[in-house]
């Protein structure tokens, strides 16, 4: 366990994003220093464009577990369909810039960019729930 993190306190779905983040992260890294070093051209931009999307998207990811583990109903729905649309999207559009960097096309990256966009959509509609119901707005 991370010092100062009582997982106790976290549901599984978050603990289980957090490990999913902590490999798209490291994967990431070792897919941005291969684009910079060892791939040129178009195969380089892609796996740089995919090793980008799949950092900020893991980061955004953590904050959505960590956030859904303080709403609750709707907005708490909302923000777990996010997690799932947020990993899907990462899998699916990284994952396939990847594929292409190395001369596999897999046409999955159209797929994996309508996930992300889903995913913030679900967080915007969560936020927007829990806004309500907190009364806040």
């Amino acid at each position: 366990m991370m010092a100062g993190m009582d997982a106790s306190r976290s549901s599984r779905a978050t603990l289980v994003a957090f490990a999913f983040c902590g490999v798209t992260g490291a994967a990431s890294v070792i897919l941005g220093a291969l684009a910079a070093h060892a791939l040129s051209g178009p195969s380089a931009q892609n796996a740089a464009t995919a090793s980008q999307y799949a950092l900020f998207h893991a980061v955004a990811l953590m904050v959505t577990a960590l956030a859904a583990d303080r709403v609750t109903g709707i907005a708490r729905k909302l923000m777990m369909t996010a997690e799932i649309f947020f990993a899907a999207g990462i899998i699916l559009f990284s994952g396939g810039l990847s594929a292409s960097a190395w001369g596999m096309p897999t046409g999955t990256a159209p797929w994996g960019g309508m996930a992300l966009i889903a995913a913030w959509l679900a967080v915007a509609g969560g936020g927007a729930v829990a806004l309500v119901s907190a009364k806040k707005i």
